[in-house]
């Protein structure tokens, strides 16, 4: 086994549009089935979107662009889809998606910190599940967490 490099490429548009259709499967399921598992969804977008922000700015540089996904995911009910039906399930994933790439070019300028696992996970309970699997789309969600770096650097003193 080879060990990956702590740096990565940006995310292609098309990886994009590709992790939007990967949340966009869970958000349907939820929006069309009743389960308890929707609250811990939510609270993985609502980890992504945090940990996103949290990123552009101590980037100084992702804020602009990152603002304005987080802007509409925080007044579509701060990201709970179920009360929000005024969007459409693929602005959703969309949505997430471009968070996550402006995220991930921030987290990459950062040098991945600490909390860049805590991010990397939220997005794998996110896409990387049964429902993606029952859609036949699990090969596409091991592919996009496979261009993710495994994890953060440490946390040194200073």
């Amino acid at each position: 086994m080879t060990n990956r490099s702590v740096a990565a490429a940006p995310l292609s548009h098309n990886d994009v549009v590709v992790l939007g259709k990967l949340f966009e499967i869970s958000v349907d399921f939820f929006r069309t089935h009743q389960s308890p598992n929707a609250q811990d969804f939510i609270f993985e977008l609502r980890t992504i979107a945090g940990l996103g922000l949290t990123a552009s700015l101590v980037d100084n540089g992702g804020m602009m662009p990152y603002q304005t996904y987080f802007n509409r995911f925080v007044n579509a009910e701060q990201g709970d889809f179920l009360k929000d039906q005024s969007h459409h399930t693929s602005l959703w994933g969309q949505t997430m998606a471009n968070m996550v790439a402006i995220s991930l070019d921030s987290f990459r300028r950062l040098n991945y910190p600490g909390y860049y696992t805590e991010f990397r996970a939220a997005i794998k309970k996110s896409i990387d599940n049964v429902r993606v699997t029952a859609e036949g789309s699990a090969d596409n969600a091991e592919r996009i967490m496979g261009l993710l770096p495994l994890s953060g650097r440490r946390n040194l003193l200073y």
